[in-house]
């Protein structure tokens, strides 16, 4: 046969037939569209629950394109094949599996993310992150806890969901800790729920209750009112404490009283701070019917005497000192001198002037109130490890001290005023005085070691432990909230008493970062975001397809 009657007969084959088919020319887009609803119903549904409506609209949008791409499959398969059905049989199988491998990444990218929780915190002042105190009481939880937040929300409230800043702050704890178990109750609805967790009780004006337990054979409950770091945190130090320590305020001489009442005598902000710390607060007379320290006593405190010590009450006092007693004494200004109560300051290595601290301006002096600054000699006291290092206390009216040397004993300053405060005494400021004026000064033996930048806190050493502060107002109510003033005082507590892993945990108020621009600005960025964006994205989208079509 010649070559051109082979040509000829090869131009007499019938073409392969083909049939206008719509759903096989877009087999392949629907295919890759399902797997697309796919990922999103995986993520609508790890994100917002399996009652998530998105998440079965994407599941059921994806069923359906994966029948429109088996229908349109089984079209091309009736169509004649020609020379190009093997590369086009390959290319569509690489293309499904390349899609059911990147689905597979996928699910177990967000597999793994549920099980093994990591947030980055990139806030200016890590608000989003837990404080080394609370890490360490969580990693020592020995079994699981379940923190229970109690809300109330009625069907005609517009939000029924629980307060999202609450919710962030134990989404923190959850991922901190495979041990921590969180559920959310609403009181309106789940009051069989509600009574199980707290029996008897009443919603206290519908404000929000968490409630800590812990499960095992060891099970214990506590609760807390304000939900933040510091409160949770010292519920969950209550779980593993066996037994609450007792504090002792000193009565019998016009100190303050956590049972005082009243605006200028009311300290129950302090009270309240230290009952959430698992102390047992009990006052103490030494006058009346007991004149020893009871055997139980954590720390003593006493808060702005007014009336001198008795010679009895002076001795008891001076021996529990220097013995392995543990004191917080908060001085104040007085009417008179009380020189029994200056001779038990100086057993504790502390010199307590006559009359008050005050800041000059102008060639006068401010009364209150006052900003005193941490003192900086030498490193920082372990003491202030929980206490805002740029954020001072306010001290008004506080007795300057002068710290002294005393034989196996460390006497530290923690406080200090400016180096242009003076001394008032008598009401006239004394020229020979002239700040800075140690304010408040912590004792301890003198083996203890400082704390080092970087190493673990010490362990409390045994022997006496005492903080002396020249004021006590600011533990009053009103001023206790102000600056570090709260802090400072748990801080002192915990450190004398020898809790070192209770040193209170500071607030992180959120700051605030704006940008101030013009109107015209603004509106330049509104046009920019809402029009000429999107059109250029259109054009350049139109002008490829055009190219590529």
């Amino acid at each position: 046969m010649s070559k051109k009657q082979v040509e000829e007969e090869t131009e007499e084959l019938p073409e392969p037939q083909r049939r206008d088919i719509p759903l096989a020319a877009w087999a392949g887009a629907l295919l890759v569209l399902a797997a697309l609803f796919a990922v999103a119903a995986v993520v609508a549904f790890g994100s917002m629950g399996r009652s998530s409506i998105w998440g079965w609209a994407f599941s059921a949008l994806g069923v359906f394109s994966l029948l429109g791409w088996f229908l349109g499959r089984r079209g091309t398969q009736q169509i004649k094949a020609d020379q190009h059905s093997k590369q086009r049989a390959l290319l569509g199988v690489n293309s499904f599996l390349s899609v059911l491998l990147m689905l597979i990444l996928l699910v177990g990218v967000n597999y793994l993310a549920a099980r093994r929780h990591k947030t980055f915190d990139l806030t200016q002042n890590k608000i989003n992150s837990l404080s080394p105190q609370t890490q360490k009481a969580l990693d020592k939880l020995k079994a699981p806890v379940v923190m229970s937040y109690i809300y109330y929300k009625k069907i005609g409230d517009a939000v029924r969901e629980p307060n999202p800043s609450a919710v962030s702050v134990l989404d923190t704890y959850k991922n901190a800790s495979d041990k921590v178990k969180i559920e959310y109750v609403n009181a309106a609805y789940d009051v069989a729920k509600m009574e199980s967790l707290d029996p008897g009780a009443t919603f206290n004006n519908f404000s929000p209750l968490l409630i800590i337990q812990s499960t095992g054979k060891d099970a214990a409950k506590q609760q807390a009112t304000n939900v933040d770091e510091q409160n949770i945190t010292s519920a969950l130090m209550k779980l593993g404490s066996a037994k609450a320590a007792t504090l002792y305020f000193l009565s019998g001489h016009g100190e303050l009283s956590p049972d005082a009442a009243g605006e200028q005598s009311s300290i129950s902000q302090a009270k309240a701070a230290l009952e959430n710390q698992n102390y047992t607060l009990k006052n103490l007379s030494l006058l009346q019917g007991q004149s020893a320290i009871p055997t139980n006593a954590a720390a003593i405190i006493v808060a702005e005497p007014r009336v001198d010590l008795a010679a009895r009450e002076l001795k008891a006092l001076t021996d529990y000192a220097n013995g392995k007693g543990r004191l917080v004494l908060l001085l104040g200004p007085t009417a008179q001198p009380l020189p029994n109560w200056n001779k038990l300051a100086k057993t504790l290595g502390v010199e307590a002037r006559e009359g008050f601290v005050v800041a000059m301006g102008q060639g006068e002096y401010v009364e209150s109130p006052q900003n005193i600054l941490a003192a900086t000699q030498g490193n920082r006291h372990p003491l202030l490890r929980g206490v805002p290092e740029n954020v001072g206390v306010v001290l008004p009216k506080a007795r300057a001290l002068q710290t002294q040397t005393v034989a196996g004993k460390t006497i530290t300053p923690l406080y200090e005023s400016s180096a242009q405060s003076a001394l008032v005494s008598n009401g006239q400021i004394d020229p020979s005085a002239r700040g800075p004026f140690v304010l408040a000064a912590a004792m301890e033996p003198a083996s203890a070691q400082p704390e080092m930048p970087g190493a673990p806190p010490p362990s409390a050493p045994e022997g006496a432990r005492a903080v002396v502060v020249g004021n006590a107002d600011f533990i009053r109510d009103g001023a206790y909230e102000l600056f570090s003033n709260g802090p400072f005082f748990l801080a002192a507590v915990n450190w004398t008493v020898g809790n070192e892993d209770l040193i209170t945990i500071p607030p992180k108020p959120p700051t605030t970062n704006k940008i101030d621009i013009s109107d015209s600005a603004r509106l330049f960025a509104i046009l920019i975001g809402l029009f000429v964006l999107p059109i250029l994205t259109l054009i350049f989208g139109t002008v490829v397809w055009w190219k590529r079509r």
